[in-house]
């Protein structure tokens, strides 16, 4: 419930122009709405592609309550279990299939898979976007959306969720969900 008002908060102040006018930077045709989230804790096994932990499942849980009344018309994950284990609780309550950008298969183009989820975010411009992807994309599309440089994501974090609001210039909050970060499982992020 603290997330959904601080949201609804922070988008209102936003839009309102109250926040540091260091964060604006020229807005692109973002949608009203993005929500930017790390995919939840994973499982400890050897796959190249595991499941969501306990834990994880708890936070996509918490992602879903916290989204549940936000606007949300469209999901973007990659094709890892992961990002779309996150995003599963949300888009089923919210009857949203969700956009599957390739990740995992081929080689690794970070730059263009970047480029990808940024034209989807903002070809989805009649709602709020979450897009659940990875600590080494979302800085990136953060700034391809015409958001500031956030600089890198720890391994060990998983409750960041950043807020995108579109207009004359896009503004950035970074604020968390679920459960407090912790390190407990420094080999399974």
């Amino acid at each position: 419930m603290r997330v959904k008002s601080f949201i609804v908060l922070a988008a209102a102040k936003l839009l309102a122009g109250l926040a540091s006018p260091a964060l604006a930077q020229p807005s692109t045709d973002l949608a009203p709405l993005v929500i930017l989230v790390r995919h939840a804790e994973k499982a400890c096994t050897n796959s190249d592609d595991p499941p969501l932990s306990q834990a994880g499942k708890k936070r996509a849980e918490a992602l879903a309550a916290a989204l549940a009344s936000a606007g949300v018309r469209h999901v973007i994950t990659t094709d890892f279990r992961r990002t779309s284990e996150t995003s599963g609780p949300l888009a089923q309550a919210l009857a949203v299939q969700p956009v599957v950008i390739n990740l995992k298969n081929g080689p690794i183009d970070l730059p263009g898979h970047i480029r990808r989820v940024v034209d989807a975010a903002r070809a989805s411009n009649d709602g709020a976007v979450l897009i659940v992807e990875h600590t080494v994309t979302i800085p990136g599309i953060i700034t391809g959306l015409g958001g500031p440089e956030i600089g890198e994501i720890s391994e060990s974090e998983y409750s960041n969720l950043f807020v995108l609001v579109g207009g004359s210039k896009v503004r950035v909050v970074r604020s968390h969900y679920g459960a407090p970060d912790h390190n407990s499982q420094p080999d399974c992020n």
